[in-house]
């Protein structure tokens, strides 16, 4: 049986757990409620979606992907986070300049990364210039450039959730 996350699954959980309701996320994220809705039935999430989740439900949902990923890709492939750090400006991480980066590192052809992946060599060229992307497809990306992405954004929501609870705006 494959693994998978079900991240909708895991919200909905937490939710439940916080005994709120998905109302009340949707109001902190000022997004609707079918979004919400929505959200909590997929199994995968775009990260900018997941990152105002996690802040606001105070649970790094980033982990169960970077665990996920730690065992499938060996560990001699890691870089130091620090490194790849300049690839976070204020709230955002621009994951595809660090898959460039990544990818360039590992001196990966965008044609042999495209054929691994299932895609075009001309989608991996606009990789580059996105700024979140689904879950699903970073998870890919993750095993086949052997780097744990999740790892990156695990840090950074923690970071996020200790600043939100420092300055005392727990609802």
């Amino acid at each position: 049986m494959k693994e998978k996350i079900k991240i909708g699954e895991q919200i909905q959980k937490k939710i439940d757990e916080s005994g709120k309701k998905q109302k009340w996320l949707a109001e902190k994220m000022c997004e609707s409620e079918s979004k919400i809705s929505r959200i909590c039935q997929n199994e995968h999430i775009n990260t900018k979606d997941l990152i105002p989740i996690c802040i606001h439900l105070e649970c790094n949902f980033f982990e169960l992907y970077a665990n996920y990923i730690d065992r499938h890709i060996p560990k001699e492939n890691s870089i130091s986070l620090s490194y790849i750090y300049k690839f976070v400006t204020g709230n955002e991480i621009h994951i595809g300049k660090l898959i460039k980066k990544i990818k360039k590192e590992r001196k990966i052809q965008a044609e042999i990364l495209a054929n691994k992946i299932g895609c075009s060599e001309k989608n991996i060229y606009k990789l580059y210039k996105r700024k979140n992307m689904n879950t699903a497809q970073l998870i890919v990306l993750s095993k086949h450039l052997k780097f744990n992405f999740f790892e990156l954004y695990a840090e950074f929501v923690d970071e996020q959730i200790q600043k939100k609870r420092l300055l005392g705006s727990n609802p």
